[in-house]
């Protein structure tokens, strides 16, 4: 009869039949470590050492007889809370929006809000979330550059696909320079480090066919808490053509971005067996932009107004998709599998609008929103508004 075991680590179910033994996604791999073969369970897991290597749920997990039985199924394993434990995209920092100041000094704040939702994939679940920004920030004029850094302080809440949640507060610092180059044309430079924390509850599941008819089944809900580091730096140019009060020009950037990983161990109030130890991970990304700005300025009762549109393809250089290492909480041999990570998107667009309005007195408020567009599984929109101060 055809064996089917099932893991759903991100809250839906895939099918293992006829699994290979290389690298997979997280699910399809721990299935095809604990399914049964021949009326014994986990003999990829054990790869030929005694059931002994194994301790707590994840002993009685690999116990269980062709039936479906073993020694011992504790019923606290029915829990329902779920989740994902695979990173999703990190945010990408944004150019940083600084005015040519009319005086030797510059203050500015923004707050921020962003909607970002994500698609199920074959190697994580979705989720939809929620994250408030506040970043101040501080420039001057020396010589012919503008000097500066930002602040940034954030919170990410959301809720996964198949249920559970997870909550990330970021801290980041950024330096950044700029000069013109003529009349028309200007640089800039950044470079920058992020440390973001990371709390997270998902669901695991595992499931075990025969002919269609439900044999075992193990649930659980382990918890994670975990850092990631961001080591970011940047360049970008862009021209400008004028005709009357209406500018208009190229943009071209590169940014880069280490970002690093913790090894961290998930923790149950109750063991499931399937709980997991994920080793460290380090991935970098180059991303390539080119893009198009417009701006047109007013005069009105309030002040004078600039409102600006732009559109950036954004091509990925650098990162792909990489195996990734893990092992079971219950394994005291620490045996780490290979699984592989999310595929990058390869090329995605940014478009948004902004207007500025200068109040009088060095002052300028902003407001932009800005919205993704063309990415294979990531949605997002976000709303700004600031205030500036020259003097």
């Amino acid at each position: 009869m055809e064996k089917l075991a099932r893991f759903a680590l991100v809250g839906w179910l895939l099918s293992t039949a006829g699994v290979s033994a290389q690298a997979q996604s997280l699910d399809l791999e721990i299935a095809r470590l604990l399914e049964a073969e021949n009326g014994t369970a986990c003999l990829p897991l054990l790869d030929g050492d005694p059931i002994s290597v194994l301790t707590g749920q994840l002993a009685v997990i690999c116990t269980r007889d062709s039936s479906g039985s073993s020694s011992d199924v504790s019923s606290s394993t029915g829990a329902t809370v779920s989740g994902a434990i695979l990173k999703s995209l990190q945010e990408r920092l944004e150019a940083l929006d600084t005015a040519d100041a009319q005086a030797g000094h510059g203050f500015f704040m923004n707050v921020r809000s962003d909607r970002e939702d994500r698609d199920i994939t074959d190697f994580a679940d979705g989720y939809s979330s929620e994250r408030e920004s506040l970043q101040i920030g501080y420039d001057q004029n020396v010589g012919q550059w503008v000097i500066g850094g930002t602040y940034q302080l954030s919170r990410q809440d959301g809720d996964f696909r198949g249920g559970g949640d997870f909550e990330r507060d970021a801290h980041q610092w950024t330096l950044f320079a700029e000069r013109n180059l003529g009349t028309r044309s200007n640089l800039s430079f950044y470079v920058g480090q992020t440390a973001q924390d990371n709390e997270q509850q998902r669901i695991a599941v595992y499931q075990d066919f025969d002919g269609g008819i439900l044999e075992a089944e193990f649930l659980g809900t382990p918890e994670s808490d975990f850092e990631i580091d961001q080591n970011i730096a940047g360049i970008a140019f862009n021209h400008v053509w004028t005709q009357g009060n209406f500018n208009y020009g190229p943009v071209l950037a590169l940014d880069y971005r280490d970002i690093e990983t913790n090894a961290y161990t998930e923790f149950e109030a109750v063991d499931s067996g399937l709980a997991l130890n994920f080793d460290a991970d380090d991935r970098r990304s180059v991303l390539a932009t080119i893009g198009l700005e417009a701006q047109i300025s007013l005069d009105t009762q309030l002040g004078r107004l600039h409102l600006f549109q732009f559109v950036r393809w954004q091509v990925e250089l650098e990162e792909d998709q990489r195996r990734l290492e893990a092992s079971f909480v219950g394994d005291t041999r620490n045996r780490r599998f290979e699984y592989l990570s999310e595929t990058p998107d390869d090329d995605f667009i940014l478009f948004g609008l902004a207007a500025n309005l200068d109040l009088g007195s060095g002052w300028q408020a902003v407001i932009s929103y800005q919205q993704l567009a063309g990415h294979s599984f990531l949605e997002n929109r976000t709303l700004q508004a600031g205030l500036r101060w020259d003097f």
